[in-house]
């Protein structure tokens, strides 16, 4: 025979419905499954770029220096003197896909790191040698000699790379590599001996090339 069901036994009825709804997916997922990601969820801003950069390190490269100049005590003159091209140094990433899109971008990061500014990609130093004219002057009583030179300070890192896609629902694209500039041109005069210098200084780099 059927009977009316209270409403005592429904409100318990209902109340264990609720609770293996709640509890199925983690007795069938496992309980540390977590939701996959829903249509249309985002995980990042589109556009959003992230750079992540390492190792950096700063060098002082000479690209020309002149050969030695010699002034005799209590003297003093303009001088023209070629400069000797000796290196380049160049701005850029290599990472491993195209990346010009991005290359100025992780530069500009680097500079920020460094409080530096640095050339943008594709910048390079002068690749020629060329004439160049100082005043110099000995007022000692001793003969000096006197190198010219121009160079600058490279910058290198390891870079990772990552941007946010336009959906927002992923990153790309991402890279890693390698990433280098360089600082403004430095020109001037050293004087011999290198020892006066401190070891990899552009003037020290420059009397070492000239053997003084």
């Amino acid at each position: 025979m059927w009977t009316k069901q209270s409403n005592r036994e429904g409100n318990v009825n209902r109340s264990l419905r609720v609770m293996l709804f709640l509890v199925a997916p983690l007795i069938l997922g496992g309980v540390n499954a977590v939701p996959a990601l829903a249509a249309g969820q985002t995980v990042c801003s589109p556009g959003f770029r992230s750079v992540n950069l390492s190792s950096t390190n700063q060098t002082n490269i000479l690209t020309h220096v002149s050969n030695a100049i010699t002034m005799a005590p209590g003297t003093g003159f303009a001088v023209t003197r070629t400069v000797t091209w000796t290196d380049t140094v160049s701005a850029g990433i290599n990472g491993t896909i195209a990346a010009s899109a991005y290359a100025d971008f992780i530069i500009f990061k680097l500079g920020v790191s460094t409080s530096l500014a640095l050339q943008a990609s594709g910048s390079v130093t002068k690749q020629s040698s060329y004439s160049e004219t100082w005043t110099l002057n000995n007022n000692t009583t001793h003969q000096r000699v006197y190198a010219f030179l121009t160079g600058t300070r490279r910058v290198t890192a390891n870079y990772a790379y990552k941007e946010c896609n336009s959906r927002g629902d992923g990153w790309g694209p991402t890279d890693y590599g390698t990433v280098k500039s360089w600082t403004v041109k430095v020109e001037g005069t050293a004087l011999c001996p290198h020892t006066s210098y401190s070891s990899g200084s552009l003037e020290s780099k420059a009397l070492v090339a000239i053997g003084c």
